[in-house]
C-alpha cells in the first residue's frame, strides 16, 4: 500500500486521511475484479492527462483497455466535442 500511497495519494493529507484514501481505492478495485456489473464514465481529459510520466500514462491506459475488455465492466468516455452532460459542471468524487 505504501508505494501506491506515494504515487497516487497527496503526500501533504494527515496519514489517517491517506490511508482512508488508498483504502477506499483498493476497495473499488475489489468491486472492479469481482464480476459485479459496474460503469465507469471518463472524460477524454481525465484520459490525456499525464500522470507520473508517459510511460505511467500509458500503463494506466493500458490497464483501461485491458479492465474494459471485462464483460462486467463497461467503460464510457465523454470526448472533447461534447458540449454539454449530465454531470458537467457538478464535483466529482472518486
Amino acid at each position: 500500500m505504501r508505494v501506491y500511497e506515494s504515487l497516487f495519494v497527496n503526500p501533504d493529507l494527515p496519514e489517517e486521511e491517506r490511508e482512508i484514501r488508498v483504502s477506499f481505492r483498493m476497495r473499488r478495485q475489489q468491486v472492479l475484479e469481482s464480476g459485479t456489473p459496474y460503469n465507469v464514465i471518463v472524460h477524454e481529459a481525465a484520459l490525456r492527462m499525464r500522470v507520473g510520466g508517459s510511460k505511467v500514462t500509458g500503463a494506466q491506459l493500458a490497464h483501461l483497455l485491458e479492465a474494459s475488455e471485462r464483460e462486467s465492466l463497461t467503460l464510457r468516455v465523454i470526448p472533447f466535442a461534447t458540449e454539454d452532460f449530465a454531470g458537467a459542471g457538478l464535483a466529482v468524487q472518486h
